[in-house]
């Protein structure tokens, strides 16, 4: 499969490129996104809401995953207050398959986006330790119910936000309230 926007990227790091490269829907032209790149470094990426190393990654896991885009490469100042990413693109390039991979593992498991979901109360006044990635969840929990609200404003990676999920479902932290 043709990884257009990773292609894109590439050959706008190797001359050092300063602008952006939008991301628009392939069905309906609406702009979804962008990489910001200063001197050919990607320092963030913006796709559906989120920013930083998340919208990168979705991005990428999305046309991975036959998601459709046109591309459109346009010269502009970057401010550097814009940066959210510090990673070399090779890196994010090389990380981006790891993604991918726990991605699809994690993709049975994601419950549907029409679920309301709460923390147990019992669970959150308890001593259990929880990982970061958990936590984090938890935070998130704390402002929205629905799981497509969740992984929307959640800054955790889908496949993470996935596993948090399970773990904490598992550990009787999470009850299902109510499907929309």
């Amino acid at each position: 499969m043709s990884e257009q926007i990773l292609e894109t990227i590439e050959d706008q790091v190797i001359i050092n490129f300063t602008g952006k490269i939008n991301i628009l829907g392939q069905e309906n032209k609406q702009h979804v996104g962008a990489i910001l790149l200063i001197d050919g470094q990607l320092v963030n990426a913006k796709y559906l809401g989120s920013e930083g190393m998340k919208a990168f990654y979705n991005v990428c896991i999305d046309e991975h995953m036959g998601k459709k885009f046109d591309i459109i490469v346009e010269p502009e100042i970057i401010d550097q207050r814009e940066r959210k990413i510090d990673h070399p693109f090779s890196v994010l390039k090389r990380r981006m398959f790891e993604m991918i991979n726990k991605y699809k593992a994690a993709l049975k498991n994601r419950p549907p986006n029409n679920l309301k979901l709460i923390l147990v109360p019992d669970f959150v006044k308890g001593s259990d330790d929880v990982s970061r990635e958990e936590y984090s969840l938890m935070c998130t929990m704390s402002d929205y119910n629905l799981v497509s609200d969740i992984y929307k404003k959640s800054p955790l990676l889908d496949y993470e936000i996935t596993n948090a999920l399970v773990l904490l479902r598992k550990r009787n932290a999470i009850k299902v309230i109510q499907i929309k």
